[in-house]
């Protein structure tokens, strides 16, 4: 049996290798991850990692202290391709794999690691993982841990009146943890699997053990949160930590009348990623079919899953907010392969149709991914490479990006910030934009990196800097994006 479980991680390892190492742009077939949200990771990570910043202190994001020191740490391999974090998604994701596997064998013995396999790659294959890197795509195996150990419990423990293990529930409170300081809204897409475990608790008069339970949990949850309080406090950023942390992200962020409605959320994920959407209900039904005879565990699971799903409808829409959902695609491949096998119409067909069905998967995800057009690709063809060459030739490397997402051009100078707004987040606040107009006004920076929009204002209001250099990028868009990178005229 241990002879199994290793051969079927070091499986699971390879399938993962495999799979990102073609979609995941930290792959070493890549030369430079471009999402805006990477380069934030790693510039920050760097910056308070290697450099002398404090989070939230002398630089600005609105994630939390974790993904920073994660992306900070591990950015030091095959700079720019950053191979460390390419390991760590490895690992994570051979981690969700398993304990997907898992789940599906605790209703059917017959699931194969090809299901795995097919599963992977639509997920890493959607548009919804974008280039790789995601903080919900690192979560991703802890929703898939939290999820096992709720059906294991309603399963096999439940049956049997035993409870969750304080010893799986020590390690969820770190996990809780580990999430609470990366991105604490995601926390949501765990509330049903909680409230399930207290409502069944109670109903079993289990009083004591939920005290046991929630004690152990807070105890794995201090474990993280202890080190990261004391970060802050030692930094004397503690005020800082609460207002751009907490205050900013549940009062400010975001322009209320771009908010959009819940009507408008769903038909964008109906309708942006359908595949993604109607397996995601087909491995919930799946679950639901396998529950099906006790009304109670039904219940409990459509709570599970309205919570998960509750996430992406978190802000405006993100396709990549949509990854705790992929949890149930593993459900809906075995499903399919269920359902083929009880046909018997189908009969010798069987072997065609599912080579030809995982032949059709692996193409469409090919050709929907937003990383494949960058394979192989020279780097010095893109904008932050062709600014960050001519940065580099001179003394002073300062730079803003004005109007836009960290362009990445502080990557690849392996440089820090120089200012606390080095960029402009999503929806920024009115008074995060003025900050930025001051640094140019004042001459604070050397190289202005911006957008159409920016360019305007700068050529209007900042005449001390002048354009250089610029760039069309048509990648990703309808219509061409100009970028500029302006220097300050001597």
């Amino acid at each position: 049996m241990a002879k199994r479980c290793i051969k079927n991680i070091g499986l699971f390892l390879l399938i993962s290798t495999c799979v990102l190492g073609v979609f995941s742009m930290f792959s070493p077939l890549y030369e430079f991850n471009q999402w805006s949200d990477m380069n934030i990771y790693r510039t920050i990570g760097k910056a308070i990692v290697y450099g002398d910043k404090v989070l939230y202190k002398d630089i600005f994001d609105q994630k939390g202290l974790i993904i920073f020191l994660l992306y900070g740490s591990l950015d030091i391999f095959m700079k720019p391709r950053a191979i460390g974090i390419f390991l760590i998604e490895i690992l994570f994701n051979s981690i969700f794999l398993y304990y997907g596997y898992k789940s599906v064998r605790l209703f059917s013995d017959r699931i194969n690691l090809i299901e795995v396999f097919i599963a992977d790659v639509i997920i890493c294959g959607s548009k919804i993982f974008v280039n790789g890197g995601a903080v919900e795509e690192l979560i991703l195996c802890f929703i898939a841990y939290a999820l096992y150990l709720f059906l294991e419990y309603i399963i096999v423990k439940r049956p049997k009146d035993e409870n969750v293990s304080l010893k799986s529930l020590f390690v969820l409170g770190i996990m809780f943890g580990l999430i609470f300081w990366t991105k604490f809204n995601i926390l949501f897409c765990f509330a049903g699997i909680v409230l399930s475990w207290i409502f069944d608790y109670i109903f079993r008069k289990q009083y004591i053990e939920i005290a046991k339970s929630l004690a152990v949990s807070f105890i794995g949850f201090l474990m993280v949160s202890v080190p990261c309080l004391f970060y802050f406090f030692i930094n004397h950023a503690i005020s800082d930590m609460i207002d751009s942390y907490f205050i900013f992200n549940i009062f400010m962020y975001g322009n209320p009348q771009e908010k959009q409605t819940i009507i408008i959320k769903l038909f964008a994920i109906v309708f942006g990623v359908p595949f993604i959407f109607i397996l995601t209900l087909l491995g919930m039904r799946y679950i639901i079919k396998m529950v099906s005879n006790n009304r109670v565990f039904v219940i409990y699971n459509v709570m599970v899953f309205l919570c998960i799903f509750g996430y992406s409808l978190m802000g405006n829409i993100m396709l990549y907010y949509l990854l705790p959902m992929c949890v149930y695609i593993i459900f809906a491949i075995h499903f399919f392969v269920e359902e083929l096998e009880k046909n018997e119409k189908i009969g010798k067909y069987k072997k065609m149709i599912t080579i030809g069905g995982s032949a059709a998967v692996i193409l469409l995800s090919i050709f929907s991914s937003d990383s494949l057009k960058y394979i192989s690709k020279n780097n010095n063809n893109y904008a932050p490479a062709k600014f960050a060459n001519i940065i580099k030739q001179t003394k002073d490397h300062s730079t803003l990006n004005f109007f836009i997402l960290d362009s990445g051009v502080h990557v690849l100078l392996d440089e820090v910030p120089t200012q606390k707004y080095y960029f402009k987040i999503n929806n920024a606040p009115d008074d995060l934009i003025a900050e930025q107009i001051d640094y140019m006004k004042n001459g604070e920076v050397q190289f202005v990196i911006t957008n159409s929009i920016g360019k305007d204002y700068i050529e209007k209001n900042c005449k001390n800097y002048k354009i250089i250099e610029s760039y069309v990028n048509y990648d990703n868009k309808a219509t061409p994006v100009n970028y500029y990178l302006f220097c300050k005229d001597k």
